[in-house]
């Protein structure tokens, strides 16, 4: 199992400085993976609900920056660590766009990206930035990811769907991994778990959703079960399908009990754990830095011997 953290993309600490601070020293203790979070704006007046809150309620502010900047950014600030989606909302930015830019960020890191993605969930956002309507995300997604896999295999792409198209084209430079970078596709719904199913190079979970709860191995193993069933009667293969895993509960208890829930995921099948380092958008740098390295020197050598 590798492990990874997020990146505080916004708020106070998303500066230059803390950032590089963040992922150089996340390198150096062996970190495999840095994550990144998408918003474009933060409406002021947020009817939607928040699916990762039991009160449905969202804290995020408005202070973010753009995600595949910040990848682009980490790309040039790391040399081994791969930088992760966390997650792409798939439909806040145009098709061809958004593959061009993830092509990029290929190219630029060395082949280190993977496109963790999801449909989304703030319907007053994708209002304020002209998106695709809110109502029809999971079909719009479907169409961007197998649009993304279109520019980056085909020599003459094309694509003729209700919300992307395209001909005639050149699209290059391909990706740097083939036959792309992997695409996991996040989300805990019955649709979600379809979808990564039928589009999935991997399945990216968080475990603090409400209404679909995978808050326990048995509950990631029972869903994962349905995962592989959707697969089957797909005619799809899914012998080579990366799970990674956002575990909210890091340093919840004695190191011991997080040593032993963490090996629970791991025998469930669990390959890329993301671990919470705490309020890293607001908190100490030096406060973050110590979890990151009582985490890399206490619990991911135990979980892993």
């Amino acid at each position: 199992m590798d492990f990874g953290f997020s990146v505080p993309s916004g708020g106070p600490n998303a500066t230059p400085e803390i950032i590089t601070t963040l992922v150089g020293r996340g390198e150096e203790l062996g970190f495999s993976y840095v994550g990144i979070p998408d918003h474009i704006v933060i409406p002021k007046n947020i009817e939607s609900t928040y699916p990762y809150s039991e009160d449905g309620a969202f804290s995020g502010s408005g202070h973010i920056l753009d995600q595949l900047t910040v990848a682009s950014f980490i790309a040039g600030q790391t040399s081994k660590t791969r930088i992760l989606t966390s997650v792409l909302v798939l439909p806040h930015r145009s098709a061809v766009l958004t593959a061009k830019m993830l092509a990029s960020i290929d190219v630029l890191s060395n082949g280190r990206l993977t496109v963790g993605c999801g449909v989304g969930w703030l319907q007053e956002e994708f209002d304020a930035i002209g998106a695709p309507a809110f109502g029809k995300r999971g079909l719009v997604s479907h169409e961007y990811i197998s649009s993304f896999k279109e520019l980056w295999t085909s020599s003459n792409p094309s694509f003729d769907g209700e919300y992307v198209r395209f001909t005639d084209i050149t699209f290059e430079p391909k990706p740097t991994q083939k036959p792309h970078p992997p695409i996991w596709v996040g989300g805990e719904s019955p649709a979600a778990l379809r979808r990564a199913a039928e589009l999935g190079d991997g399945w990216y979970p968080l475990g603090t959703n409400p209404r679909f709860p995978i808050q326990t191995a048995q509950q990631l193993s029972n869903a994962l079960d349905t995962i592989h069933r959707h697969a089957e009667n797909l005619g799809r293969d899914l012998k080579k399908f990366d799970l990674a895993y956002s575990f909210q509960n890091s340093f919840a208890g004695t190191s011991e009990q997080v040593i032993e829930e963490i090996r629970a995921f791991k025998a469930a099948g669990v390959e890329h754990l993301m671990v919470s380092l705490g309020a890293t958008f607001s908190a100490p740098v030096a406060h973050t830095l110590e979890r990151m390295e009582h985490f890399a020197s206490e619990i991911a050598p135990q979980v892993n011997s």
